[in-house]
């Protein structure tokens, strides 16, 4: 995945001035909610976990990879690619962990170059630094309390939680 991801983000360096971010984020929160709508209405009961596959894998990565970039909203398209593989909890977890850091990590570098990493988000950064191992405390405990079907449940929701945020963003800022 992070192959992939590395693509979508030379993409988004090359044509981040062609692209408008509410677009982004419409089309982004589109491919949320309608993957989810489809996952929760489609019909004959649940369908056989997918396996994992070289091309989609990379297709979905490198849209990841693209919409991080340009809008930060790389987690639905990285979920439409993990979430059909009903992988254990903690390989899911442990995936999108690593995939992410590999993206945010590797953004840094055209976005300084670009000139779009403004001092006041690192210095951000690091005030929020210390509260980081907090986080993972928290997401541990949450992790080993959570039944895999809770699990699954949650992140369905919270993709078309996040969809409808990104729909309201983009649109918004159409509007206004």
């Amino acid at each position: 995945m992070a192959a992939g991801a590395f693509f979508g983000i030379a993409i988004g360096t090359a044509t981040f001035h062609m692209f408008n971010d509410a677009t982004i984020r419409i089309l982004v929160g589109c491919v949320a909610v309608s993957f989810t709508l489809h996952h929760w209405l489609k019909r004959g009961g649940p369908s056989a976990a997918t396996e994992p596959n070289t091309l989609k894998g990379m297709a979905w990565s490198a849209a990841a990879g693209f919409t991080s970039f340009i809008a930060h909203a790389g987690g639905p398209p990285a979920n439409a690619y993990l979430l059909p593989q009903r992988m254990d909890k903690t390989l899911f977890v442990g995936t999108s962990i690593m995939v992410f850091t590999a993206i945010n990590y590797t953004k840094l570098i055209p976005y300084w170059w670009l000139g779009l990493l403004p001092v006041g988000n690192l210095t951000m950064s690091l005030i929020l630094a210390p509260l980081a191992p907090l986080g993972v405390v928290i997401g541990v405990w949450l992790h080993k309390r959570v039944s895999p079907v809770w699990f699954y449940r949650l992140c369905y929701l919270f993709l078309f939680a996040s969809g409808l945020k990104l729909l309201y963003d983009g649109v918004s800022s159409l509007i206004i």
